[in-house]
């Protein structure tokens, strides 16, 4: 008769994770480096803990579960506690993470009664990426990432309410062209909240519905955002590549708002002029619509 499985907290050096991996007589999911790097980075941070899923190893040596926790101990190189089930039957291999999958930054801001989740946590995770890579479309490295919950918590703690004021007033406008979406809108509209919310309003709420002050210049503008964004949504571009691409064009609506007719046709006729963070891009403006 087999033993019952047992199960306890234990110290797992970098050596004992070397020793469990040699041991192991079983093929393994892939291993993902990426997924390595970052459980090796969490616990240099001590943001890793040891969680309720164990690390599972058969009475013969085979890992079933946790060869990602201990390539990164191996990787850290210090000993990490960790919850370890000894003795599983090796049957199991196979009942083991088939169920949903993991649970994401909106499942995490969900669980814990955040607002709008599912509008507000992509955006959250735009400008995690803004901050970190300079463009919401570049994912961090595995040693800068966060974890899911980690990702929701900064987001609300640091950006909430002003996404989700963005997401509101975006919803507010009606229904918008349909060549952007509700998602790069609200992007757009959180990035020129920053600078001045009333009138980064009118010019999105322009920009969305045509609806609002016909300035010429502006009206120059819409076109060419919309004309941008048609093509690059049939490169197949994605929401984030299109809305950082349109951003500096947008804020230099906002610019042309702001200031006087002199200042307008200069500015229009500038590029790689730097204000607040945006590089304006030249548009070619005759005289007559730039009155």
């Amino acid at each position: 008769m087999s033993k019952a499985p047992t199960i306890a907290i234990e110290r797992i050096t970098p050596k004992a994770a070397e020793n469990m991996l040699a041991a192991n007589k079983n093929n393994q999911r892939t291993l993902r480096p990426a997924h390595v790097a970052f459980l090796a980075a969490q616990m240099a941070t001590g943001e890793w803990s040891a969680t309720a899923e164990p690390l599972s190893i058969t009475s013969n040596g085979t890992i079933i579960n946790g060869q990602h926790r201990l390539h990164a101990i191996i990787k850290y190189g210090q000993p990490v506690k960790m919850l370890v089930m000894r003795g599983q039957p090796e049957t199991d291999f196979h009942y083991i993470d088939t169920g949903i999958q993991a649970r994401n930054a909106v499942d995490h801001a969900t669980i814990s009664g955040k607002a709008n989740p599912k509008e507000v946590v992509p955006l959250i995770r735009w400008q995690r990426n803004f901050e970190l890579m300079g463009d919401p479309n570049i994912t961090p490295p595995p040693h800068r990432r966060i974890s899911e919950y980690q990702l929701q918590d900064w987001g609300y703690h640091h950006h909430w309410p002003q996404i989700e004021q963005a997401v509101t007033e975006i919803k507010a406008m009606g229904k918008p062209t349909k060549h952007i979406t509700p998602k790069i809108a609200q992007w757009c509209m959180y990035q020129l909240s920053m600078i001045d919310n009333d009138t980064g309003r009118m010019y999105m709420k322009y920009l969305l519905t045509g609806a609002g002050a016909h300035v010429p210049v502006m009206h120059l503008l819409r076109e060419r955002i919309i004309d941008k964004v048609v093509t690059m949504r049939a490169a197949k571009t994605n929401q984030r590549g299109i809305a950082e691409e349109i951003i500096p064009m947008i804020a230099h609506g906002w610019w042309c708002i702001n200031n006087g007719k002199h200042e307008r046709t200069t500015k229009l006729n500038m590029s790689g002029d730097t204000y607040q963070g945006f590089v304006f891009e030249g548009i070619d403006v005759p005289q007559e619509d730039a009155a």
